[in-house]
């Protein structure tokens, strides 16, 4: 099972949502993730089942890893001088070793960049996928 397929939602109160297809209640829910910012892009890596990528209203970058903390984000990135209007995650995900994980940012000028993240956050670890599963079950 592959969690990039679990639904999120993110908020404009800076709220996010982790939901299972069969219920209406959330799985995990985090408020005020991103300070109160509204949340305006949210996307999961493709190389790790448990980082996922937030974008604010402000042009700050969030990245989640639940495995290293379940209560918030690990790092914190904001994008200036030029706004950020978009952002992806592009990666190489039938790599468990040697491949990478991006993103790629579109700036209000129309300009994009491509910003290579952390080793630690693009490789996974060869239990992962247990140890999520394990702390989704717990939140059950």
């Amino acid at each position: 099972m592959r969690f990039s397929c679990l639904p999120q939602a993110g908020c404009s109160d800076g709220s996010i949502r982790l939901h299972r297809l069969t219920a209406e209640r959330p799985l995990l829910q985090w408020d005020h993730s991103t300070c109160g910012r509204a949340v305006t892009g949210l996307q999961w890596s493709l190389t790790r089942p448990a980082v996922f990528l937030v974008q604010d209203d402000t042009s700050c970058v969030y990245v989640w890893d639940l495995l290293e903390s379940d209560l918030g984000p690990v790092a914190r990135q904001p994008i200036r001088p030029d706004r950020l209007v978009a952002m992806t995650a592009v990666g190489e995900a039938e790599k468990t070793r040697g491949g990478f994980l991006a993103l790629v940012l579109a700036r209000a000028s129309g300009s994009m960049e491509v910003q290579y993240l952390r080793r630690e956050w693009a490789a996974p670890a060869s239990d992962e996928l247990q140890r999520l599963r394990l702390l989704l079950r717990e939140a059950l």
